[in-house]
């Protein structure tokens, strides 16, 4: 049987989830911008080598 995940988790409206959303958001838009700058490998070549290498 599965869990059920309180459908609240996912309300865009509720603040917690827009918060996290606008984190996530940000923090996704400076690593581009700095990924940008510093070499021309994209965001997510970086967060696979980060996942994968370990």
């Amino acid at each position: 049987m599965k869990r059920q995940i309180p459908f609240t988790m996912f309300n865009e409206r509720s603040q917690a989830s827009k918060g996290m959303a606008a984190i996530i958001e940000k923090y996704i838009n400076k690593e581009s911008y700095n990924a940008e700058k510093r070499d021309n490998r994209s965001f997510t070549a970086r967060l696979k080598q980060f996942l994968f290498e370990r």
